[in-house]
């Protein structure tokens, strides 16, 4: 077994690949090794198989149900749709993670390839924060692995795992998810009552 570079479009190949190379017994085609899955460490922004979420600035404040996904690779790295044909590897757009989803993978191989192909998908599409945005490229993601079973995934399906099965990193993720929130209903119910 003899060890080549990764090929040029291999983007992510410092991040994700451990070897390419050809086996000349089974097959003449490169063949990729990635990383063996990480184990899930928020100290390190490492979560691998899970959906992750965070505020976005502003506009979590007034609706705290509202926020930033990204996906992370079976070695931990998040991926993330972060604006136009832009997607961003290992640095969540709008901060560190508040609270994630752990997805149910059995194929890390097939996952990996699948979360690649929703990267370059996306590296080539308009970001839209109502319809085509960082739900978008997680669903995306679910629908190419077929998670479940589905191939249907949408925005809205990625909005309500975050919402009814998400866990939050800690306490003070909690509590800097809502401050904002709380805040500004405080606010108002100050001057609502003057």
């Amino acid at each position: 077994m003899s060890a080549t570079q990764p090929p040029a479009d291999a983007k992510y190949s410092q991040v994700h690949l451990t070897d390419v190379s050809t086996d000349s017994r089974t097959d003449t085609s490169p063949q990729i090794k990635l990383i063996k899955q990480a184990k899930l460490d928020p100290n390190t922004a490492r979560f691998p198989h899970c959906i992750v979420w965070t505020p976005l600035p502003l506009i979590s404040w007034f609706l705290p149900f509202i926020g930033h996904t990204g996906i992370g690779m079976s070695d931990g790295v998040l991926h993330d749709f972060a604006g136009p044909y832009t997607v961003t590897v290992d640095d969540l757009a709008f901060g560190e993670t508040h609270k994630y989803v752990k997805l149910d993978i059995t194929d890390n191989h097939k996952y990996d390839q699948s979360l690649l192909k929703a990267d370059r998908h996306y590296e080539g599409q308009m970001h839209n924060i109502f319809c085509n945005n960082c739900h978008s490229h997680v669903a995306c993601t679910l629908n190419k692995y077929n998670y479940r079973g589905r191939s249907n995934y949408t925005m809205v399906d990625v909005w309500w795992m975050t919402v009814s099965q998400s866990k939050y990193v800690s306490v003070g993720h909690v509590i800097k998810t809502y401050l904002g929130f709380a805040i500004i209903m405080a606010i108002i119910a100050f001057f609502w009552y003057m």
